[in-house]
């Protein structure tokens, strides 16, 4: 007989996509740290974001990691997994 609840399971774990994530902190980092990126630039793998930008650029965002961060936690969180670092 077919159980739902085992069916079900398989969706606990639902991951954003990898475009929304990138949108996403296109606009998070335009917002809190007032510098546009390429989503060209942005590579999620395993809930960690790489960027490869000037590094100029990546210590201004790295300046404010801890904000960017949560702020985009707070717009990805009606997902179970989400971003938990940059680099």
């Amino acid at each position: 007989m077919f159980n739902i609840s085992d069916y079900l399971s398989k969706f606990k774990n639902i991951t954003p996509p990898d475009k929304f994530v990138k949108d996403e902190l296109v606009a998070v980092v335009k917002e809190v740290v007032g510098v546009e990126i390429e989503k060209d630039s942005i590579d999620v793998r395993n809930g960690t974001v790489f960027l490869s930008v000037d590094p100029i650029i990546k210590n201004e965002i790295f300046l404010r990691k801890t904000e960017v961060l949560e702020s985009l936690r707070e717009k990805l969180k009606s997902y179970k997994k989400t971003v938990r670092d940059l680099h």
